[in-house]
């Protein structure tokens, strides 16, 4: 199976979701902390492999941006919806 740009934006966007609520629930919850952790590392290579891969079929005429500046706009939308949680 081939994933194209567009598949690996909402893959990127869905793990790197994953790996804040991960941090969240590492940080308040010492109970499962450790089961968390191994998550955390497990979550933390699909994001290296989406990110690895993003960057090989990324070309300037893709219309889509860049690696780095699709991880601002996920960080962006994060801190809206972190926004609009707390109304």
């Amino acid at each position: 199976m081939s994933l194209t740009l567009n598949d690996l934006t909402l893959l990127i966007e869905l793990v790197e979701r994953e790996l804040v609520d991960l941090s969240d629930n590492i940080a308040n919850d010492a109970e499962f902390a450790d089961d968390y952790k191994e998550l955390f590392v497990q979550v933390g290579v699909t994001s290296d492999n989406l990110r690895a891969e993003y960057k090989s079929q990324w070309t300037e005429e893709s219309g889509f941006p860049t690696y780095e500046d699709l991880i601002v706009e996920i960080e962006e939308m994060f801190i809206e919806d972190e926004g609009k949680n707390h109304e």
